[in-house]
């Protein structure tokens, strides 16, 4: 099945709100470039800014050429709207299918399940974890974690979530949540490393009085 260009997930990684012509996709791509370079990742976690980057870019490249492309050179909500919904279709489509597929290879195997006495167990409910920091900017504080999505395919799928902090709606790899639990205390050491990674951040901005 062909690829079907999520508009909604790309003007999300950027935190674009339509509608956007291509001037506004090439500031965004700016301005998630400078929060998102690897230079200013937490000791660890610098490929995950790289591929998060990479993402962002690639979005960036998609939504530009729909923004030359279209009428006015703008991208509408309806146009975001009609994506996001065909997008939504071919991923339950391609999910349908490999579901199938996996049904066929169990049948073909015969008999392996009977011996697997967890092969057929699914989870009775999930449990969704909403409250979160970003690792690589501590000083957004906790956030609401409003849906964790997928980009790429294959062996070069990113995953990346929405987040409201109190300073507004923030895109983030996935791979940065530390999800909050308010029953027990933080980590002293954890606590130093917020600390050592914000006031990085604002010395790099020459915020000194941060």
């Amino acid at each position: 099945m062909a690829t079907v260009l999520d508009i909604e997930q790309s003007a999300e990684l950027l935190e674009l709100d339509p509608p956007f012509d291509k001037r506004a996709v090439q500031l965004a791509r700016r301005r998630q470039a400078k929060i998102w370079h690897p230079d200013l990742a937490p000791p660890g976690r610098q490929i995950e800014h790289e591929r998060h980057l990479k993402a962002i870019n690639e979005a960036a490249d998609q939504l530009e050429e729909l923004a030359e492309n279209s009428r006015g050179g703008r991208v509408t909500a309806n146009a975001i709207k009609v994506s996001a919904r065909a997008a939504r279709e071919a991923r339950a489509e391609q999910g349908r299918k490999a579901w199938e597929a996996e049904q066929r290879r169990r049948e073909a195997e015969g008999g392996t399940d009977a011996n697997d006495p967890f092969a057929s167990q699914v989870p009775d409910h999930s449990v969704v974890h909403r409250y979160a920091r970003c690792l690589s900017y501590p000083e957004w504080g906790v956030g609401t974690v409003s849906g964790i999505y997928f980009t790429g395919e294959g062996d070069d799928v990113q995953q990346w979530a929405r987040v409201r902090f109190q300073a507004g709606v923030r895109t983030v790899p996935a791979g940065s949540l530390q999800f909050v639990d308010f029953s027990k205390p933080d980590e002293g050491a954890d606590r130093v490393e917020r600390f050592m990674t914000a006031a990085r951040h604002a010395m790099a901005e020459g915020q000194y009085a941060l």
